[in-house]
């Protein structure tokens, strides 16, 4: 497989954005929201430390270059405003193993957007996305009491695997 490049692309109800520096100004709020964090490890970044992690990310490269590291910030279409930003629901993440090809997906969605479709639509429009790229396996990390992301895992046909 040839170098990948990350794309913006869309869905039915979304835009999809790569995520630089400035994004940590619209993503902050979402990301600051501790309920989030119920199954992750972790607390939540201050904006200068989402900043610094988005501005790494922007090389959308692992550093041992054996991944690709493609972000995006998730976005409502038709929000977008002539004096601000579109309204963000959340993040996405993949990792792309360069030897084996395989992705490694991870997402989060504001608490106040869940439980209206944004993730199994976001995370289908990935899927096409690497299919598209020549990516044909794809895997998540999921806590094991996480039961509403294990769900949407297992409606997008994922296989649970002990590791």
């Amino acid at each position: 497989m040839s170098e990948l490049t990350i794309t913006t692309f869309e869905s039915k109800r979304l835009s999809f954005v790569p995520t630089v520096a400035e994004h940590a100004q619209v993503t902050y709020p979402l990301l600051a929201d501790e309920k989030l964090y119920l199954w992750m490890p972790g607390n939540p970044l201050d904006l200068l430390s989402l900043k610094d992690r988005y501005a790494f990310w922007e090389s959308r490269r692992s550093p041992d270059g054996k991944e690709w590291w493609w972000n995006w910030v998730i976005n409502l279409k038709g929000t977008e405003r002539t004096n601000g930003p579109p309204t963000c629901v959340g993040t996405l993440q993949v990792g792309i193993d360069k030897a084996s090809h395989v992705a490694t997906l991870a997402y989060i969605i504001g608490s106040q957007y869940q439980r209206k479709g944004y993730a199994t639509e976001a995370l289908n429009a990935l899927l096409n996305l690497l299919r598209l790229k020549g990516v044909h396996q794809a895997m998540a990390w999921v806590d094991t009491r996480n039961i509403p992301s294990i769900g949407l895992l297992q409606k997008l046909k994922f296989t649970s695997i002990d590791r």
